[in-house]
């Protein structure tokens, strides 16, 4: 089963690099080229996982704000959506931490 990478033209290619990710991720077997191109095809999209980041950023802060509100205390659910809360973000930090250059 071999792997198919974006090619550097390709314009979608940094979107493309998700779901290369998730194919090898789960992959044990790469061969020492396969991991050598995923690392490059990686590299390349370093300003797009920047800005997913940021992104992703954006929403954990305002997932934030919301469970500072006062308008859920009455709500007889008010545990469960702080802890969903809480959940929420908690993901989206380890997403982030997969979208980081190695070197920060």
């Amino acid at each position: 089963m071999g792997i198919t990478y974006p090619s550097k033209t390709q314009p979608r290619g940094c979107i493309s690099l998700l779901e290369v990710f998730m194919n090898s991720f789960y992959d044990k077997n790469l061969s020492d080229q396969e991991k050598a191109d995923l690392k490059e095809v990686y590299s390349s999209c370093s300003k797009f996982r920047q800005l997913l980041s940021s992104a992703l950023n954006n929403y954990s802060y305002k997932e934030y704000e919301k469970s500072l509100s006062k308008a859920g205390y009455d709500s007889p659910n008010w545990a469960y959506n702080q802890a969903d809360s809480s959940g929420y973000r908690r993901a989206i930090k380890e997403i982030i931490t997969f979208l980081k250059d190695s070197k920060e």
